[in-house]
């Protein structure tokens, strides 16, 4: 599993304000950490399934290591602008459809109940 440490490298990659073999500053990757939660908490009002989340940069992410890229940039896409980037074209598409596979791939639907009165038909009622 990746930390959340990982995931910020990976965003910071991403929009190329550190390289993959630079280490992130102590001041970018606590603003970048506070995101990172505030993000992961604010899809529970999207319909996703995360519990409340208070990472540190060495707890693993809660997702699964296939949506990781996903992840890395929709952060990117969240915290551009507190790094001054403004992402656009092939970036922004990237950015935008793989925030929406992320939250797909969390989110979860509750099974819908129907009343008796929604199950009869129109071809099954009976006129008098």
């Amino acid at each position: 599993m990746a930390t959340a440490n990982d995931v910020i490298k990976g965003a910071f990659n991403n929009l190329a304000i550190y390289s993959p073999t630079d280490s992130v500053g102590d001041d970018d990757a606590s603003a970048a950490l506070t995101k990172l939660n505030d993000y992961l908490n604010g899809l529970n009002a999207r319909g996703c399934v995360f519990e409340s989340v208070a990472l540190t940069l060495t707890d693993p992410v809660p997702t699964s290591d296939q949506n990781l890229g996903d992840l890395k940039w929709a952060l990117a896409k969240y915290m551009a602008p507190m790094w001054g980037k403004v992402l656009e074209g092939d970036a922004l598409r990237m950015a935008s459809t793989a925030e929406r596979r992320f939250i797909a791939a969390n989110t979860v639907l509750l099974p819908a109940k129907a009343d008796g009165g929604l199950l009869n038909m129109p071809g099954q009622r009976t006129w008098w």
